[in-house]
């Protein structure tokens, strides 16, 4: 890996941590819920009600649009660079950059579901059924390309280690 590689993954690593430490961790823990984007297995578009009305019934719907329009719509550049710069740092063909991509793809899918559904919900009561259906199918793509991402990260960073012992 070059050095500017490494120092550009470490920053990307911080601004990572950042997101999840101060800016996602102290919000999800005051809410009644997991969110959408936090549930690793997905979520069906039938429960998407029942889980904004969670949200509203404890009043933290709006800091929930909140984390959406002004946290998550910046956050997946963030890991997905992050993935990316480590992916061709450790040597890995081009190509593989794109797990990370469609992840973000899947994350903004869904991020932008989220906040319709949010929206619709708050004012009118009702989640539109597309529009949950492309949040959970943006959430599965989302967490399957992500997941991929850090499994090959971790492969070639094993991989790395090996070949810079061996020297």
């Amino acid at each position: 890996m070059k050095l500017v590689s490494i120092w550009t993954f470490l920053i990307l690593v911080a601004l990572n941590t950042f997101f999840n430490v101060f800016l996602f961790k102290p919000r999800v823990k005051s809410y009644p819920a997991k969110t959408f984007d936090g549930r690793i297995k997905g979520f069906r578009p039938s429960e998407a009600k029942g889980i904004l009305k969670q949200f509203k019934d404890a009043g933290k719907l709006d800091a929930y649009l909140e984390q959406e329009w002004k946290i998550d719509l910046i956050y997946p550049l963030i890991y997905t660079a992050m993935f990316a710069v480590a992916i061709l740092g450790l040597g890995a063909p081009r190509w593989m950059v794109l797990l990370p991509l469609i992840g973000m793809v899947g994350d903004y899918v869904e991020n932008f579901s989220v906040i319709g559904m949010i929206v619709q919900y708050r004012d009118h009561g009702t989640v539109p059924y597309p529009l949950a259906v492309l949040a959970s199918v943006g959430s599965r793509v989302k967490w399957s390309f992500t997941l991929a991402s850090a499994a090959v990260v971790l492969a070639l960073g094993v991989w790395w280690l090996i070949r810079v012992v061996r020297r």
